[in-house]
């Protein structure tokens, strides 16, 4: 019985995280700085703000790095064909 209150706790954890995740992505806004999401350089389905990391990884060195460090979306974009990834990808760069 313990065992199965725990899988259903980690089982709502996760959901949580992945609700979270999918509103991040779905604005296509870094909630750190509000610069607009990029998809990954590194993972797939890994989004990024791009202005995470050092200056010449980031899209303006001028200004502050962000902590934000990508949010992977496990449902919606992972599970995507080809083209619903780039009408998801038309629709963050509307952002």
């Amino acid at each position: 019985m313990a065992t199965q209150q725990k899988g259903d706790r980690r089982a709502q954890r996760m959901r949580a995280i992945n609700a979270q995740s999918e509103a991040i992505i779905a604005s296509g806004v870094c909630p750190e700085c509000g610069k607009g999401l990029i998809l990954g350089k590194f993972f797939q389905n890994q989004w990024d703000c791009p202005q995470y990391g050092r200056e010449d990884y980031r899209a303006d060195p001028s200004t502050e790095s962000c902590r934000f460090r990508g949010v992977e979306l496990m449902s919606r974009y992972a599970m995507a064909n080809d083209a619903e990834r780039e009408a998801i990808q038309a629709e963050l760069k509307k952002h």
